[in-house]
């Protein structure tokens, strides 16, 4: 999405003036150089709430006694992941 630095404003292509310039400011307008903010902390908050979410499911399987399956269900599901991983390198597809 287009960002005026001096405005600090983003700018929807439809509303910028015909020449790519800010109707605001008159500006060149270009894409910005880095992620917003408010982005970076909602990846973070997302990975710290899974990251809360499977703490919480380790600790219930291991009150019900169950923890070595779900270990054991978890590195069955890595090891394929990874053959289909490997399968698609080796046949070239990208």
């Amino acid at each position: 999405m287009p960002w005026c630095e001096d405005c600090s404003k983003f700018w929807t292509p439809t509303s910028m003036n015909r020449d790519g310039t800010c109707p605001t400011c008159g500006r060149q307008i270009g894409e910005p150089a880095k992620v917003p903010w408010h982005f970076k902390l909602l990846v973070i908050a997302t990975v710290l709430y899974l990251g809360f979410r499977a703490w919480q499911g380790f600790v219930l399987a291991e009150e019900h006694g169950v923890l070595v399956y779900v270990l054991a269900a978890l590195a069955v599901l890595g090891v394929g992941a990874w053959g289909l991983v490997r399968r698609r390198q080796r046949s070239g597809a990208a």
